[in-house]
């Protein structure tokens, strides 16, 4: 029965991911479209959390983090996965949908390779390297996405 469980688990966990995962990209998109001026680099910043979760979950994922797990540690140490998904994100909104499309693809791997090389890779870092004092307040950045899809 356990390894029923962990299954049920396993695919509960990637349906929710995937809901999350759409429902935190359609907001990013509503921002671009409906807030004018400042809304396409709203939209951007947001989709640098973005890139960094996509980066993260692989190496997060082998350690067996739950997702919820996952969405904590980048609003804890927010300004750092700010930071290492801002290269890509800034990249592919400089172009249009299609070339974006294509320096994600081509750029997304090397992404994937950094986090796993990152301190941050393991969760247990996080508090060696940012304290067990947050400095900076937790940034609720994915609060909408979690109250639509209850992942939390």
């Amino acid at each position: 029965k356990k390894v029923s469980l962990d299954a049920m688990t396993s695919i509960k966990e990637v349906i929710y991911r995937g809901l999350f995962v759409a429902i935190y990209t359609l907001q990013c998109v509503m921002v671009g479209m409906l807030i004018p001026y400042v809304g396409m680099f709203m939209s951007t910043v947001l989709m640098c959390w973005a890139n960094a979760l996509y980066s993260f979950e692989y190496s997060w994922s082998m350690q067996g983090l739950r997702f919820s797990e996952k969405i904590a540690l980048i609003e804890k140490c927010w300004a750092y996965f700010l930071g290492f998904g801002a290269p890509l994100a800034f990249l592919c909104s400089l172009w249009s949908t299609f070339v974006s499309l294509g320096i994600f693809a081509i750029l997304f791997p090397t992404c994937i390779i950094q986090a796993t090389c990152s301190p941050l890779a393991n969760p247990k870092n996080v508090d060696f390297y940012f304290g067990k004092d947050e400095k900076l307040p937790r940034l609720r950045l994915f609060k909408q996405s979690i109250k639509f899809t209850g992942i939390c």
